[in-house]
């Protein structure tokens, strides 16, 4: 049996061939209408097409799933491009983080890393993404296969984006340690 396609199906990238690749997780529901979202979007992350076309996010029907697909692939910065391309697609579909527009690292406009003083290699962090407001929120994406996260490991994000208003760490952490000034979203079931 197949599931209906759920809130994150509109999320797409384009593949090298210029074809959209549409990432499926049935297991978000109730679907909003469409109207609560962005119009169907491109990936941004460089290896989304390439991830997408792995079929690590078809068919998925809970985030334990999605861990265990992602705890499979051997190398860590793989793990992490594969959460970090998740955590796009939710950015892309959840109205929770009420954006207007999203930018991931080598993607921020010259304009916005000067006006933060972000290094132009994206050291230390994601993306920003613009709420409705018009304030930038600065994020980190942190997948971790013995989810365990130090503040060391996040730590070079925070002093980066010292100058955003808003910052937040995406995780499947489960324990963590102390984060001043940021705000931490634990992605569970």
């Amino acid at each position: 049996m197949v599931p209906e396609a759920g809130a994150w199906a509109g999320f797409a990238s384009k593949t090298p061939a210029a074809r959209p690749i549409v990432i499926d997780f049935p297991y978000e529901t109730p679907v909003p209408s469409q109207a609560q979202f962005s119009p169907l979007m491109n990936a941004h992350h460089y290896k989304a097409a390439y991830w997408v076309g792995q079929r690590v996010f078809d068919g998925l029907a809970s985030f334990t799933e999605f861990e265990s697909r992602v705890n499979d692939i051997f190398e860590e910065k793989d793990r992490g491009d594969v959460f970090e391309i998740f955590i796009e697609g939710y950015l892309a579909t959840q109205a929770i983080t009420q954006h207007t527009e999203h930018w991931v690292v080598g993607g921020i406009p010259v304009e916005m890393r000067e006006r933060f003083n972000l290094p132009n290699d994206g050291t230390g962090i994601d993306g920003i993404y613009e709420e409705r407001s018009g304030n930038q929120v600065a994020y980190q994406v942190k997948y971790r296969k013995n989810h365990n996260l130090t503040f060391a490991e996040v730590a070079p994000f925070l002093g980066i984006t010292e100058k955003f208003t808003d910052r937040v760490i995406f995780t499947n952490a489960s324990s963590l340690s102390e984060f001043p000034l940021a705000k931490v979203v634990r992605c569970v079931e």
